[in-house]
Parts: C-alpha cells; sequence; structure tokens
C-alpha cells in the first residue's frame, strides 16, 4: 500500500512538468506592415509600454516598430502583434474615435480582430467593439482610431510583404 501510495504521490508531483506545453498560435502572416490606404502611410507603436500612446501612422519604413506578426487564434479572429514590442493592438473603449493601442497579449477580446477582405486588402475590425481600426489621410504621427467599418467592398488597409 505505501508503494501504491508513494508511485500515485509521484505520478501526480510531477504531471505539471511532465504535461504538453499549451500550443501557441502561429503567424497566418509574419513581418508584414498594416498600411493606410487612405494615408499611404503604415500603422507604428511608439514604444514598448502597453496602453501608453495610442497607435500611430508614419511613413513606411524597414523597421520592427511598423512590422506586425497577425495570428490566427481561433476561426476568423486574429491577435496582431508588433514584433519589436510583442505586445498585441487592442481597442481602448468601444466609443467612436477610442484609441487603439498596444497590450500584453493575452486572451481579451479587445485584442481580438476580424479581417475582412480578398488579397491583401482588408477592413480590421475588433470583436468586442464591432469598430474598425481607422488612420486618418492626416500627417505624419495621426493617431489610429476606432470608426465606423467601411465594409467588405471598401477595406482600408493593405498588408503589406
Amino acid at each position: 500500500m505505501r508503494r501504491f501510495f508513494l508511485a500515485a504521490l509521484a505520478a501526480f508531483s510531477l504531471a505539471p512538468f511532465l504535461a504538453a506545453p499549451a500550443a501557441q498560435a502561429a503567424p497566418v502572416w509574419s513581418y508584414v506592415w498594416i498600411e493606410s490606404l487612405l494615408s499611404g502611410h503604415c500603422v507604428a507603436v511608439q514604444d514598448a509600454v502597453p496602453g501608453s500612446q495610442p497607435v500611430k501612422v508614419t511613413p513606411c519604413a524597414d523597421a520592427n516598430y511598423q512590422l506586425w506578426d497577425v495570428l490566427l487564434v481561433s476561426s476568423g479572429k486574429y491577435t496582431v502583434r508588433n514584433t519589436g514590442s510583442g505586445l498585441c493592438l487592442a481597442a481602448q473603449g468601444g466609443a467612436l474615435g477610442s484609441p487603439i493601442v498596444q497590450v500584453a497579449c493575452g486572451a481579451g477580446s479587445a485584442q481580438l480582430w476580424y479581417l475582412s477582405g480578398s488579397g491583401n486588402h482588408f477592413s480590421i475590425r475588433n470583436v468586442s467593439t464591432g469598430r474598425c481600426m481607422n488612420a486618418q489621410s492626416g500627417p505624419n504621427g495621426s493617431p489610429v482610431l476606432q470608426a465606423n467599418c467601411p465594409g467588405v467592398t471598401n477595406p482600408n488597409y493593405a498588408l503589406l510583404f
């Protein structure tokens, strides 16, 4: 009986270490620029601090702060992770004109996005708010905000490889 108890205790104690690691989503698209078709600029992060600044558009450049991995999380839902900061895009609040920010990647629905379109042209709609990422055709450094979605027939972003 004692041998059985010790064997059971050892197996139970080691179970967390022997379990297979949780699967991580593999990028569907890696190291892509997200170019606004309205401004011709690319979505960029200001720094690597979660939630500190709204995501902005700046002239497209070969720099980590503008490169993104798009990861399929579940059927039709994606997270968008910056390759430089390792943080994910999220809708902050749900009101029209609320900013898009970067946050630590996790399971929140504010970090999940639908990509509607074809080829490399998409509308990028937040699962939680139902609003789309929108970068106005303003000057360099304009924030990316939440707006009403333009629809599948009028995508507002291109993923550039």
